[in-house]
């Protein structure tokens, strides 16, 4: 079913009494900070993954919505770029991590492509002359491949589909038979496998969020989080002034009570 329902993009990661959502009260300010960010980079990547894995499911089964499940995968391939990314600044400067823990230096290393992916979206300005000349879509390349019957393989071009333009697809092995990649995004300067991406970013969290139970204060003061707050104003209809009764005299220094 396409767009996916509400129930089928549940997250999955974060849960409700993780250390990094129930927040103790006596870590400072600027650690909070830093744990919102890498929780939200998580979240955000997470929320993007299973949702690309729900559109990429109805292709098949949805034709008629060709043009926005393009849209969707894409904006979701690249959401998740961007976090992982964002995560991967936050974690290199996050108080008191040490950058030589293995786990650190595990993801940081498998996600290292990641860099480049997302300066060379941000930098579309200066990056469009030298990338036209390749003849590869300006977005990319999002491919991904099964294994239920015969190997196939899916790729979807956004935007326009211009003479000689360059289609990168997952990689095929020749002699065993298979597709040796599950999702790419290809753009720029690089191709990404984002299964084994989100694969890092879950073995990654896992390991950060016992070493936030082990690194942080015993205290079991805990602040709110992800809060949603209404205020609804209500009009108040002023009674009319009487205008039988004489007007009062100003009171001492030209007050009106």
């Amino acid at each position: 079913v396409w767009p996916p329902h509400a129930e089928e993009t549940t997250l999955m990661l974060v849960s409700a009494d993780s250390p990094l959502r129930r927040v103790r009260n006596d870590i400072p300010v600027t650690t909070v900070f830093f744990l919102d960010g890498c929780r939200y980079a998580i979240e955000m990547t997470d929320l993007a993954f299973r949702r690309l894995e729900a559109t990429i499911a109805a292709f098949d089964s949805r034709p008629d919505a060709l043009g926005p499940q393009i849209v969707c995968a894409i904006s979701d391939a690249w959401v998740i770029v961007d976090s992982v990314h964002r995560l991967r600044e936050l974690v290199q400067h996050f108080p008191g991590l040490k950058k030589r823990e293995p786990e650190v230096q595990i993801f940081l290393r498998s996600t290292k492509e990641l860099d480049d992916l997302r300066n060379f979206v941000q930098h579309f300005r200066t990056e469009i002359t030298r990338f036209a000349e390749r003849r590869m879509p300006l977005w990319g390349t999002l491919s991904w491949s099964h294994a239920d019957g015969e190997p196939t393989t899916h790729t979807i071009i956004p935007g326009t589909f211009y003479s000689d333009v360059g289609v990168a697809s997952c990689v095929f092995d020749s002699q065993e038979g298979r597709f040796t990649e599950q999702m790419v995004l290809h753009a720029g300067p690089r191709r990404v496998e984002l299964v084994e991406v989100f694969t890092a970013v879950k073995r990654f969290f896992a390991w950060f969020e016992e070493w936030c139970k082990a690194t942080h204060s015993s205290s079991d003061a805990r602040h709110g989080a992800d809060a949603h707050i209404v205020f609804t104003v209500l009009r108040v209809e002023r009674p009319a002034p009487d205008r039988t009764s004489p007007a009062e005299p100003p009171a001492p220094g030209g007050l009106v009570v």
